[in-house]
């Protein structure tokens, strides 16, 4: 995962939970083109939302993720255990959110459950 992307924490606004205090946002072209390729694995504290985006790749990682589908910070479809190379697109998606294989189940993600970020100190923002 670039150390460029900005971090933010990711809470579930529906369970007034926080999920992902250690996920990062991909903002810039490189850091989207990047995505997790390189990561050995991600911690359960960890994911990368990629805004504006709603298909994803798993071609040259080497561990499966959680992909969590969203429209204006609402899921709308959650993948468990997506295995390296495969593709996956959701027509109803605005962005995703690439967590650690389980996570979705650990955490219970649900679809409907309204998913927002908080920088450090800062406001929260609905995931889109």
């Amino acid at each position: 995962m670039s150390e460029n992307a900005p971090h933010i924490q990711i809470w579930n606004k529906t369970e007034k939970i926080l999920l992902f205090p250690g996920a990062r946002k991909a903002l810039r072209l490189a850091d989207r083109l990047r995505g997790l390729l390189g990561s050995r694995e991600l911690l359960e504290e960890e994911g990368l939302f990629f805004p504006k985006c709603n298909s994803i790749h798993t071609f040259f990682m080497s561990f499966p993720i959680d992909a969590v589908f969203l429209k204006k910070g609402g899921i709308v479809r959650i993948i468990e255990s997506l295995k390296p190379g495969r593709i996956l697109f959701c027509s109803e998606a605005d962005s995703v959110l690439e967590i650690r294989a389980g996570e979705s189940r650990r955490k219970n993600l649900k679809h409907g459950d309204i998913l927002v970020s908080k920088r450090a100190g800062g406001e929260e923002e609905i995931l889109v």
